[in-house]
């Protein structure tokens, strides 16, 4: 069974092309931590299912009125009201096993953060010992925490009176998280210091607490096997090498709970279940758009329509580049705002496209962040190694109407220095090179920052548009990431209107976008089609697939170029 982090959102499209990766199946008992919104983290209080599937779902938050789940307080259970993230809001702080100041004077040093339920909701095991319990924390720091609680004896994850769950392993990204533990063996007698259950701290760095809710559930089938939705009767690609089809998917929240035939999907269809019936149609995961300006470029900052243009072309996962601070900022606080909908991937600009050196100003702010399942992450950042949007490509030949060879802006050192900087840091580096001689220099400094090691940052070249033919193999010697175009100016070959002012001379026409010959010389690199939209035409996924198998292009008028014929077949 499939339990699988939706890093795309799922499409219903009647043309195929993507990518994805499967995960495996946790154990029980089970812990996940999401991301998610500060402001919709916490649940109401009503049931997460519908009354068939659990008695109810119980909630402290700090601020707010205690009513049937209380914080203790005590020797080695005191915490103190803290105020955190952006903007900040008031959290409990657990003690880190130092004693925090309290009302009876105590000094035992507080270790856990320690909860009674009602007896009157649970009490020795009824009405259930199927329990879920959400804790939502401050992602500060990198160290664990995990519960321990009243177990029952003799149950299948139990030994008696305490038990605990796996660890949560916190990785500092600066936002309210929530991990969730679904018990099967819970007693809740309080038998823990007169308590049910504990979050403990482990002596290593200070949790803060801003919310936990207990469900209680009827059914042996945990609530992890009831689905939120399922899509049948169609043609799934799951990505997956040893399934790569199926009839239908089960969703649940933001994972795939299960892939498989209509019969067995649809078994796990409960009372809350939507079900979608594809009717032959195909599924897939969304594009992925590694390189494009949309956010920025539009002009308006409205991220809103910015967001929905690219989720209409069925891009769920982008990735802006040569992002400013003011953009930055904006984009960070629309991810606070819980309107991102979509995998982003910031990557500040350290080189601006007319080759002027900005620095690296986002070091101290904007650190590398790729936490699992984020919707916003800075990976890398991007530098411009010669012209294209502003000055021309660097060329190993000369520009049409004697421009010379075109704008390089670095020497290999020079980058390679940038680059070994940047990866000491953790930053990937996407460096833009269009021109044959400004891929020669970046390819040179990537391998000497890279020193024989494996490329674990992902190090791109951006673009990749003019290849000699002796440059090929050199991807596979660095290991390099290389994006490409998928669109093909075809118009300009024939001799109309370069689109961006420039275009080589006719006898190295054959060495503009060879696309087919450098990924079949370089089988082992990862290759990526790119937009680079909206100064490089439409993010449109489709009109790319189209570029990559035609090589046609369109006129104003709809009509259609044919490419010349050293491109039709590349």
């Amino acid at each position: 069974m499939y339990r699988k982090y939706l890093f795309f959102s799922m499409l219903i499209t009647l043309l195929i092309a993507s990518c994805g990766q499967a995960a495996s199946s946790p154990t029980s008992p089970l812990h996940e931590a999401t991301s998610a919104p500060t402001t919709s983290l916490t649940h109401t209080g009503e049931p997460l299912l519908s009354n068939e599937w659990a008695y109810t779902s119980i909630q402290w938050t700090q601020g707010e009125a205690e009513d049937k789940l209380f914080l203790d307080s005590g020797g080695g259970a005191d915490t103190e009201i803290v105020s955190v993230g952006s903007p900040p809001v008031e959290a409990r702080r657990i003690g880190n096993c130092q004693a925090i100041s309290s009302p009876d004077g105590n000094t035992v040093p507080d270790c856990a953060m320690q909860f009674r339920i009602d007896d009157s909701v649970l009490f020795a095991g009824s009405p259930t010992t199927l329990v879920r319990i959400e804790v939502e924390y401050f992602d500060q720091g990198t160290d664990s925490f995990f519960i321990q609680y009243d177990a029952a004896a003799g149950a299948p994850y139990g030994d008696g009176t305490i038990n605990e769950t796996e660890l949560v392993s916190k990785t500092d990204s600066g936002s309210f998280k929530t991990a969730v533990f679904t018990l099967e063996d819970a007693y809740f007698a309080n038998r823990i210091n007169g308590a049910d259950f504990r979050i403990d701290g482990m002596d290593d760095g200070a949790e803060i607490i801003r919310s936990v809710t207990v469900t209680l559930l009827k059914d042996s089938t945990r609530i992890e096997d009831v689905a939120d939705i399922i899509f049948f009767n169609g043609n799934v690609i799951t990505m997956d090498d040893s399934q790569p089809m199926a009839e239908a998917i089960a969703i649940q929240g933001d994972k795939i709970l299960a892939v498989g035939d209509n019969a067995s999907i649809l078994a796990l269809k409960k009372s809350p279940t939507q079900v979608v019936d594809l009717k032959g149609q195909t599924l897939m995961p969304g594009f992925v758009d590694p390189h494009n300006h949309w956010f920025k470029n539009r002009g308006d900052y409205d991220f809103e329509n910015s967001q929905a243009s690219l989720l209409a072309y069925g891009i769920t996962t982008s990735a802006e580049m040569t992002v400013r601070e003011d953009l930055m900022e904006s984009l960070q606080a629309f991810s606070r705002d819980g309107k991102l909908r979509m995998r982003l991937s910031l990557y500040p600009g350290q080189v601006d496209n007319c080759g002027n050196i900005l620095g690296n100003w986002y070091v101290s702010d904007y650190p590398v962040s790729r936490e699992p399942g984020a919707l916003l992450q800075i990976p890398g950042i991007k530098i411009f190694n010669d012209g294209g949007s502003c000055n021309l490509p660097a060329y190993s030949f000369p520009h049409r109407d004697g421009q010379g060879y075109g704008d390089l802006y670095f020497q290999v050192d020079e980058l390679a220095e940038m680059i070994i900087e940047a990866q000491n840091l953790g930053y990937q580096v996407a460096i833009h090179s269009i021109g044959d001689h400004a891929i020669d220099i970046t390819l040179s400094a990537i391998e000497i920052a890279l020193d024989g090691s494996p490329n674990i940052y992902h190090h791109r070249i951006e673009h990749n548009a003019t290849l000699r033919e002796d440059q090929l193999p050199r991807y596979s010697e660095v290991d390099v990431v290389a994006l490409i175009f998928g669109v093909f100016p075809t118009c300009a070959s024939l001799g109309d209107t370069p689109p961006w002012g420039y275009w080589p001379l006719d006898e190295y026409s054959d060495w503009n976008k060879p696309n087919r010959a450098l990924v079949t010389t370089n089988p082992g690199v990862h290759f990526a089609w790119h937009s680079d939209a909206p100064p490089v035409g439409n993010p449109n996924p489709m009109r790319h697939i189209h570029g990559f198998v035609t090589r046609r292009g369109w006129r104003e008028d709809g009509t259609v170029w044919e490419p010349p014929a050293y491109a039709a077949d590349d």
